[in-house]
């Protein structure tokens, strides 16, 4: 039981890290954003902008975030497969559930910046 503890806090840890990634890119999209505006009004002539590149960047931390999340279900299966002669060992389809819709949001997400413009 105590190995099934430290594998869903490992999880958790692997969620809780990609959803930062992600929370980060969508961050970085916003922020762009700003920036642009902000070039707009200053007039400034002689500043070019580039939103691809922070659209990119986004999208990359987005990306990783959703293979972090992942790779830390798929870390815990290979575990839990592992673990399942044990007895008592209890199920793990909740945090492959969890794991899932992370994985789910991350494409909502990558989706939301490919699709949202000036």
């Amino acid at each position: 039981m105590r190995d099934h503890l430290a594998n869903e806090r490992t999880l958790l840890a692997w969620l809780r890290t990609g959803l930062a990634f992600m929370a980060f890119g969508i961050a970085v999209e916003k922020f762009s954003v700003f920036l642009h505006f902000t070039i707009l009004q200053s007039n400034a002539g002689e500043m070019e902008w580039n939103p691809l590149s922070a659209r990119v960047l986004a999208l990359t931390l987005i990306l990783f975030g959703g293979v972090l999340c992942f790779a830390g279900a798929v870390r815990t299966s290979r575990w839990s497969r592992q673990a399942a002669s044990l007895d008592g060992a209890p199920a793990t389809w909740p945090l492959m559930s969890v794991a899932l819709v992370t994985c789910l949001v991350s494409a909502m997400l990558m989706l939301h910046v490919m699709l949202s413009g000036f």
